[in-house]
């Protein structure tokens, strides 16, 4: 599905993950690509529509269509920890739509 971005969509997306500098896409780590990817997938929109679900529209395959109506329903984040409880759990931020959790 990732052949199918438009051209601006990974240096629109990267932007805004912070992943370009002076006008280059600089990726410290392997999983950063994959993490510029999947927001693109999901937050990269033209006639207010995303891939995912322009995908959906015209899957004719139902176990397809099953799965991208799943993604359509997923959330995208990245989330950072702010501060770890030891035997309780961690309290984090959800760095894209920048709310705690």
């Amino acid at each position: 599905m990732i052949k199918e971005l438009p051209k601006p969509a990974l240096p629109e997306c990267a932007k805004k993950l912070g992943l370009v500098k002076s006008g280059t896409l600089i990726i410290n780590q392997d999983d950063e690509i994959a993490i510029a990817y999947d927001y693109c997938l999901h937050h990269f929109r033209r006639a207010g529509k995303n891939l995912i679900e322009r995908t959906l529209e015209t899957s004719t395959d139902a176990q397809e269509s099953a799965w991208l109506k799943a993604l359509t329903e997923a959330r995208f984040s990245v989330f950072m920890v702010e501060a770890i409880s030891p035997h309780r759990g961690a309290r984090l931020v959800d760095l894209i739509h920048g709310e705690p959790l």
